[in-house]
């Protein structure tokens, strides 16, 4: 059985939801960052939704799936949000469509890659 992990340095009340549901057996909430959270994360990785942004680190995204990628499943997945953005509004953005296995141009545009791709 799987659990689920999930980092964000704000507190956007996500403990206390998953609490509530009756979930914290099966999701670890950290209130981290990404970077800090990803050592402890059991081995390997099957599924990462990266969803993270900062006007201030533009290659955030590209830092995420390179780290991750490290630790992926053999054939496990990373499935990245927000990735419709033009290059010019943030570096790394047509990479990240380029390089996908799959790009869905939806509203914000998800990215979807599969290890045996890379």
């Amino acid at each position: 059985h799987g659990k689920m992990w999930t980092a964000d340095p704000a507190d956007f009340g996500a403990a206390a939801a998953v609490e509530k549901a009756g979930l914290g057996e099966y999701v670890t909430v950290c209130q981290e960052s990404f970077d800090t959270m990803l050592p402890r994360v059991p081995k390997p990785v099957d599924l990462a939704y990266i969803d993270a942004s900062d006007p201030a680190d533009p290659m955030m995204r590209l830092r995420h799936l390179s780290a991750v990628f490290d630790v992926l499943a053999p054939n496990g997945f990373v499935v990245i949000d927000d990735v419709r953005a033009r290059s010019q509004d943030w570096p790394g953005a047509a990479f990240l469509q380029q390089a996908a296995a799959l790009y869905l141009d939806g509203a914000r545009g998800v990215s979807i890659y599969q290890r045996r791709y890379w």
